[in-house]
């Protein structure tokens, strides 16, 4: 997927060295026409000017200006499109907030450990391209340890924003939508916040 965001805000610095530099050869030139003193030169001596030529140079000023509103709109819309799209033209997810929602949910055990493992957490994710993320999962006793076990922290989504995993028992569990960079910790007192490589989280009871 080509990110037209980052195309966007690339080119906004030479969209307006553009605009400047079209403003100073073309612009400006016609402009000092229009209003009877030529470009580059000192006038000694102005002729009376017939109304076809005032009627010439008003055209040429109008015109002028409309090229100056022109570049500055696209300039503007450049911008505004960086704004708007951050994630880049082609994800097929604009104006999609980013959300995971758990549609499947393990039951509540507050002692939980290894010999409750088997059990199945599943949810889908919106709002961004599934395979620029990853899913990190943790069940919660007394502290919060990933799942489905250390040497695996990161879950997979599909194409369609899917995902599912094998997960011990706890009385809650949290799911991180995170960077594929990103090292889970094994277990922790705290959640990690949202921040860098971990884009969005969210937490829920056994049921």
């Amino acid at each position: 997927m080509i990110n037209w965001a980052e195309v966007a805000g690339a080119a906004i610095p030479g969209v307006l060295a553009l605009i400047l530099e079209i403003s100073r050869k073309v612009l400006y030139p016609i402009q000092e026409k229009a209003n009877g003193r030529p470009h580059g030169k000192r006038v000694v001596h102005q002729s009376p000017e017939s109304r076809a030529s005032r009627t010439k140079r008003s055209e040429e000023l109008k015109g002028a200006r409309n090229l100056s509103l022109i570049l500055f709109a696209a300039s503007t819309a450049i911008t505004v499109l960086t704004w708007l799209f951050p994630q880049g033209i082609g994800s097929g997810n604009h104006g999609v907030e980013t959300r995971i929602t758990v549609t499947e949910t393990p039951p509540a055990d507050p002692q939980g450990g290894p010999w409750t493992a088997g059990h199945h957490i599943g949810g889908v994710v919106s709002g961004v391209t599934p395979a620029d993320f990853r899913i990190v999962i943790y069940a919660h006793t007394r502290r919060w340890y990933v799942q489905p076990e250390a040497a695996s922290p990161l879950t997979g989504i599909t194409s369609d924003g899917k995902w599912e995993s094998d997960t011990c028992l706890g009385d809650r569990y949290a799911v991180l939508l995170v960077k594929p960079s990103y090292l889970p910790p094994q277990d922790v007192a705290s959640l990690p916040g949202v921040g860098g490589d971990v884009v969005y989280l969210t937490t829920v009871a056994g049921k």
